[in-house]
């Protein structure tokens, strides 16, 4: 379990880092992922891409291979959202795209910024 704090600490450090990309006129990203099939074993691009890759990698679990994906969502900032319930929906919404396109994938929050899907390289 996740005390409130962290929640609390996250809300504030986004909510710091948008106003810095406001001031210094520099954008930024924040990436939503859910792990794709976790409950069957227990419940920017390249950087999505590589977390597809490594997250993807097949692992052992008594004696047996196993395997989870990942949905992510990217919500860049301004163009998603200026603020940090905005980029965080912004986000959430773009990674259950992600999911609904047949997970294991990455969503931008706006087609016209990027593909509606993008699979990940292995």
């Amino acid at each position: 379990m996740t005390p409130l704090r962290n929640r609390s600490l996250f809300f504030d450090r986004l909510g710091q880092a948008l106003a810095l990309g406001r001031r210094d006129g520099t954008p930024g990203a924040l990436m939503f992922l859910d792990l794709d099939h976790f409950k069957e074993v227990n419940d920017a691009v390249r950087v999505a891409n590589n977390i597809i890759a490594a997250i993807g990698k097949p692992f052992q679990i008594a004696g047996a291979e196993a395997r989870v994906g990942v949905s992510i969502g990217i919500a860049l900032f301004p163009q998603h959202g200026d603020t940090v319930e905005r980029i965080l929906n912004a986000a959430d919404n773009a990674m259950y795209r992600s999911k609904n396109a047949g997970r294991n994938c990455y969503t931008f929050a706006s087609a016209d910024v990027a593909p509606t899907a993008v699979q990940g390289t292995p």
